[in-house]
């Protein structure tokens, strides 16, 4: 006698389900009549239904060892994420499966699949944010609320500054809880991250990770369970930090489900679904009347590219976006921001004041000039440039040197930063 529900094709992480059962959309399912090599039971996320009781379904964890024949289980219900104050202050997988050695967590479950905040329930606030990182809070400031991207190649510091922003936050916000999904980890960085959170933020953070190693359907949904934690957490009334780690690997994660299923890839090797399934991901993560979620975004640029597809993709759903440059990292010079390609969407005088605006112009436009003028003072020196240039360039060295490494939050005021600034330019 056939079984209710069994695999008849597996090619990677895509499965193919024959079910004498109706399955729905995003339904787990679980392996019953075997595990994989390494001894894990395998969940199931049906992912497409192809009629006549077929349907294809994505393996979450490693599908080796897996055969067609082998019987499977409904969950009845989608994937669900663990959420409550019981994961403050610990490290868990998708599951809230506990991964910091402190024994097991329990706490209530949460499917990971729900309605998104409608427009009418949206929060409008513009209310700039202070990161206590003065070159951000005067060149590109975020918003309460606000979604902000850390962007960069690998080397340039996006993790070291991502850190720094939410330690500053969690001493400023005493009210907040921070969520830190990590997708597609490296093991080394997690545990400094959590070591680095432990210390100071002790129960008021939660990291929900999924490591490199990881099959691409955990880190794929590794995402969404942050992101329900994370929620849980705004529909409560608190103000949550939500930081992820990498966006990138997300997206690579699901072009990599989508290459397994045979479909073809849109522009730039990615899936042609690629900017509807961020613009899901991302509404559920707005601030609306009954909290706010303030959400940072490690944005993984590769070759050091912007026009990269997953970057042209990413790119709308920022409000500020913080793009970091090789040149100045590779010079020590940290936060190594590039002020000319970074943007912020709080930058308008009714949200930060029109001398602010005012200043970040002008500083724009000498390091616009100081940029240009790069391969005639390489060849002939500054010495020979004419007297306004050579002004506005020494300008600029000091301006670069005033915003570097002044990343306490008590170390200057902001009007004070301002003001020293305008005494440099003379305005």
């Amino acid at each position: 006698m056939k079984a209710a529900i069994e695999i008849c094709s597996i090619v990677g992480p895509v499965t193919g389900i024959r079910s004498e059962v109706s399955l729905s959309i995003g339904e787990l399912l679980r392996c019953v009549s075997s595990e994989n090599f390494f001894g894990e039971p395998v969940h199931f996320e049906i992912r497409s239904v192809l009629g006549e009781g077929h349907y294809t379904a994505m393996a979450l964890e490693d599908s080796s060892g897996l055969r067609r024949g082998d019987v499977l289980e409904s969950t009845g219900s989608s994937l669900r994420a663990a959420v409550g104050d019981a994961l403050l202050g610990r490290m868990t997988d998708l599951y809230g499966n506990a991964m910091d050695g402190k024994g097991p967590i329990t706490a209530a479950g949460c499917p990971i699949y729900q309605r998104a905040p409608s427009f009418s329930e949206l929060s409008f606030r513009y209310e700039p944010l202070r990161t206590g990182i003065m070159a951000i809070d005067i060149m590109c400031p975020c918003l309460k609320g606000g979604k902000t991207g850390i962007v960069g190649g690998a080397g340039v510091g996006k993790t070291l500054l991502m850190t720094s922003v939410m330690t500053n936050l969690l001493d400023q916000l005493h009210d907040s809880v921070l969520v830190f999904a990590g997708v597609g980890e490296r093991s080394a960085e997690t545990l400094k991250i959590y070591h680095e959170l432990s210390s100071q933020a002790r129960d008021r953070f939660s990291m929900l990770i999924s490591t490199m190693g990881d099959h691409p359907g955990k880190r794929a949904r590794s995402l969404w369970s942050a992101i329900t934690l994370a929620a849980s957490f705004r529909d409560k009334g608190q103000h949550v930090i939500f930081a992820v780690d990498s966006i990138y690997r997300h997206i690579a994660a699901e072009a990599e489900i989508f290459g397994f299923a045979g479909q073809m890839p849109g522009p730039g090797g990615m899936q042609p679904t690629v900017y509807s399934e961020l613009g899901r991901l991302h509404s559920y993560i707005e601030s609306d009347f009954r909290g706010d979620i303030t959400t940072l975004e490690a944005v993984y640029v590769p070759a050091d590219d912007l026009s990269d597809q997953s970057m042209v993709t990413t790119f709308p759903f920022l409000d500020t976006a913080i793009v970091l440059d090789r040149d100045k990292a590779a010079k020590q010079q940290f936060p190594a921001i590039d002020f000319l390609k970074s943007s912020s969407a709080a930058l308008k005088p009714e949200i930060v004041g029109e001398r602010h605006c005012r200043l970040v112009c002008k500083i724009r436009e000498i390091f616009q000039l100081t940029r240009d003028l790069e391969t005639y003072i390489s060849l002939w020196g500054s010495h020979e440039l004419p007297e306004r240039e050579k002004n506005m360039v020494d300008a600029a060295q000091k301006v670069s040197a005033y915003l570097s490494g002044r990343s306490h939050p008590a170390s200057v005021s902001l009007e004070q930063s301002l003001a020293d600034l305008s005494e440099i330019l003379g305005i």
